[in-house]
């Protein structure tokens, strides 16, 4: 992990935490999705969206 860091060539990196333990690396191009826009984006795919 230590040498994927280094190699990131961007200013930024956001570090999301889960208590003391890290969940997640993230870029600036990470772009938070509501479940809405998830399932509006499947349905327009045509994937059936059953919420049962």
């Amino acid at each position: 992990m230590n040498g994927w860091i280094k190699n990131e060539k961007r200013e930024q990196l956001f570090i999301r935490f889960d208590g003391q333990e890290v969940r997640a690396f993230l870029t600036p191009r990470y772009k938070s999705v509501g479940d809405f826009e998830i399932l509006t984006q499947l349905d327009e795919l045509g994937y059936v969206v059953d919420n049962h």
